[in-house]
């Protein structure tokens, strides 16, 4: 079983060392993770195009946080797939 993607260490965007979450700082905009000293140094998010204007305490969430909230979306989904809500999936298929 691998490794859960929501304990990975996180790695600074400006200098690429890693970095712990609880001391890393995020852009408000794309949540690019780094050390605070490198956000000081840099004064922008180093992410090509992005116009984030201020940083954020790091919050990683995990798997189960994200699969917990989007379990409602995910079963609406479900329902309007199996009423053929969307269509033909495949050409000259008609719906069910």
């Amino acid at each position: 079983m691998g490794q859960d993607p929501g304990e990975r260490p996180l790695r600074c965007a400006y200098c690429h060392d890693r970095v712990a979450g609880r001391d890393a700082l995020a852009c408000d905009a794309c949540w690019t993770h780094l050390h605070p000293a490198c956000a000081e140094e840099l004064g922008r998010c180093p992410t090509l195009g992005c116009r984030g204007a201020g940083w954020a305490p790091s919050k990683r969430v995990r798997w189960e946080e994200l699969v917990r909230a989007a379990a409602p979306w995910l079963a609406l989904g479900e329902v309007l797939d199996a009423a053929g809500a969307w269509g033909p999936t495949e050409p000259g298929l008609s719906s069910p």
